[in-house]
């Protein structure tokens, strides 16, 4: 009985494999263990549900406490207790203070509109002394809607108006141009309020101003911020490192994150799931697999309960390493800690699994999905079609393409390009073309032509793309039909796409095997007159068909031109024409010239080249064999 053999290198990429996916459940179980513990603790430390009678006592109305009484425990929340500081008076709340509490609750929410309504119903009503903590107030929606040009406008108009301006007005005004990433404004409020006199402590603009840097892509920029906080003897926050490990993940160096997140923890400030979500990202992004967990571990070391950002992360960074069985051990132990799965969860597991080649499981988690009652995305279906395109299953990816219609998903154009280009290669162009007039909208019901496809592509609004179209080219030239072939050809450029190289070759190669190669070469002189540059593969279609026809000579005057051109033979040139010397009985030729040729252009001969040399060395032998039988015979 015949043993399979699989060489060491096959065997050691699945043993370490198999290695990593064991390493990550028991690290899962752990995490999961750990996940429960710190679920438990948070709901023992919430407060207790309230009893009945003790809910009853509660909602009785309770007297309204007066901004000037200090009878009451506890300080006086938000805006009462700046309004106590600015106003000497207890006896009565102004007519527009309740109105400034909703400014400030729309402010607060970032809602510039409705906090601008307000303030206008009030402006005028308001005192001049209190006119600062209204303008205030209002620059504060701008800072957390991050409208950087709304706040400016709204200073402009605050300093028309005669209003004084303090350190709080410059510092809304620098939060505003941090939230929206614009760190040049931010910096020059920034140093207009440290030009004022000393009022107000610094250090929360300079961390803002440190977060526009970072959201900009400029982490150097902000270090050099967080230098002169510290300089200054301010105190860097926790949401100051955040941004720096934000910036620095974004922008794919894991290494500077980290020492940035370690920084952190010097500072005696505690990373929260989100810190630790980033640097998992980011490891994910460059497939690092081990580095994503050992963060996940610390994690959990520093009990902080990982979210399902965090499984993700580890879905994910196991997917783009190729191990889909890790993928879904993280996916299970999701569940297993108390999470539910989200739609993008079950999506970067279904296409861990279809490109690692297993479509049975991907459709198994796809069904998982559905029982969960999640309604799968686009993505998912790209994945699954993506699979079985790789996997030469035409008929899965139609099936596919044909549930998302059945589940009102509108495919993109990933989805169809992949399915047309499977269905193209089994050579089926009548479907690749009803395809084509399917795209965009499965609904519509039109006659597989080059009109119908270009009424289809106009009311779908989905624009046909390179890929696509040579996809259909090819599955005309594969079919011999090359007026077909040259008919999308033209639509392609009514379309205002130009055809590559590429797409002529398809038709070309279709031209040589269809038309002959004297067809073909009248078609690689056509391209030269559109300014199409050849490659090596154009060259190789003409000399292979040469060489199987016998016409050596021939062969070898496109084999000049090919060189003359500047491009370089490959094996599949010269196999051709050791292929044709063999079957023409010029062994010679085969050996001095194009063996000889590939030695001095250090090229390998490869199983074809070995092939061909047998054959005639066989040819030979039989050819002497029969001359000593005659020889003998006579």
């Amino acid at each position: 009985m015949a043993i399979a053999r699989t060489s060491p290198l096959a065997a050691a990429a699945a043993t370490a494999a198999t290695t990593a996916t064991i390493r990550a459940a028991a690290t899962a179980a752990a995490v999961t263990r750990s996940c429960r513990q710190l679920r438990q603790q948070q709901q023992q430390q919430r407060p207790q549900q309230l009893q009945p009678q003790q809910l009853q006592q509660q909602q009785q109305p309770q007297q309204r406490r007066r901004f000037g009484d200090t009878s009451a425990a506890g300080p006086l929340p938000g805006l009462a207790a700046r309004f106590n500081s600015l106003t000497t008076t207890t006896a009565t709340v102004p007519s527009w203070w309740a109105e400034l509490e909703r400014l400030n609750e729309f402010a607060a929410l970032g809602r510039c509109s409705s906090a601008r309504a307000v303030f206008e119903e009030i402006v005028a009503s308001v005192p001049e002394s209190s006119q600062t903590l209204l303008w205030n107030t209002l620059l504060k929606a701008y800072a957390n809607a991050g409208d950087c040009d709304g706040a400016a406008a709204c200073f402009a108009a605050m300093t028309s108006s005669g209003v004084r301006v303090n350190a709080k007005t410059l510092g809304k005004l620098v939060e505003a141009c941090a939230k929206a990433g614009r760190p040049e404004e931010s910096e020059r409020w920034f140093s207009l309020r440290a030009s004022m006199p000393a009022e107000a402590d610094h250090g929360i603009p300079c961390n803002a101003v440190i977060d526009a840097c970072a959201k900009a892509g400029d982490p150097r920029r902000a270090v050099s911020w967080l230098s002169r906080l510290r300089e200054a003897q301010w105190t860097p926050s926790a949401s100051t490192f955040g941004a720096l490990i934000d910036s620095y993940a974004k922008m794919g160096q894991p290494k500077e994150a980290a020492h940035w997140m370690h920084e952190m923890s010097r500072a005696r400030l505690a990373p929260d799931v989100r810190c630790y979500n980033l640097l998992m990202g980011s490891c994910a992004k460059h497939g690092d697999v081990a580095a994503a967990q050992q963060w996940l571990v610390d994690m959990v070391d520093a009990e902080v309960a990982p979210d399902g950002i965090s499984h993700n992360m580890m879905i994910d960074a196991c997917g783009k390493a190729g191990d889909w069985a890790a993928a879904l051990v993280w996916l299970d132990a999701m569940k297993a800690s108390g999470l539910s799965p989200t739609v993008l969860s079950y999506s970067m597991a279904i296409d861990a699994c279809a490109r690692g080649g297993v479509a049975k499981e991907a459709s198994t988690r796809l069904h998982e999905m559905k029982q969960a009652g999640l309604q799968p995305s686009v993505m998912c279906y790209t994945s699954l079609i993506d699979g079985c395109a790789k996997g030469g299953d035409s008929t899965g990816t139609v099936r596919w393409l044909d549930e998302m219609a059945q589940v009102r998903l509108a495919p993109d154009l990933a989805c169809y390009n992949a399915v047309m280009d499977s269905v193209a290669r089994r050579g089926d162009e009548a479907q690749v073309a009803q395809l084509f007039a399917q795209m965009g909208d499965l609904g519509l019901s039109l006659s597989p032509d080059a009109i119908s496809f270009n009424i289809a592509i106009k009311k779908s609004g989905i624009s046909a793309d390179l890929i696509s179209f040579t996809a259909v080219i090819d599955s005309h030239a594969k079919q011999g039909d090359i007026d077909g072939a040259m008919q999308w050809l033209e639509e392609m450029a009514r379309h205002g796409l130009e055809a590559d190289t590429i797409c002529h070759n398809v038709i070309l190669d279709g031209v040589v095997k269809s038309q002959g190669v004297s067809a073909g070469a009248r078609f690689l002189e056509r391209m030269l007159s559109q300014s199409i540059t050849p490659d090596s593969v154009t060259y190789n279609s003409i000399i292979s068909g040469l060489a199987r026809g016998g016409e050596l000579d021939q062969a070898a005057h496109w084999f000049g031109r090919m060189k003359g051109a500047g491009l370089v033979p490959t094996i599949v040139t010269y196999n051709a024409l050791i292929n044709g010397c063999a079957e023409a009985g010029r062994p010679e030729e085969a050996s001095r010239r194009w063996l000889a040729a590939m030695r001095e252009q250090h090229l390998s001969p490869d199983v074809v080249t070995f092939n061909a040399v047998t054959w005639f060395c066989l040819s030979f032998y039989f050819n002497l064999l029969s001359f000593v039988v005659v020889f003998f015979i006579f």
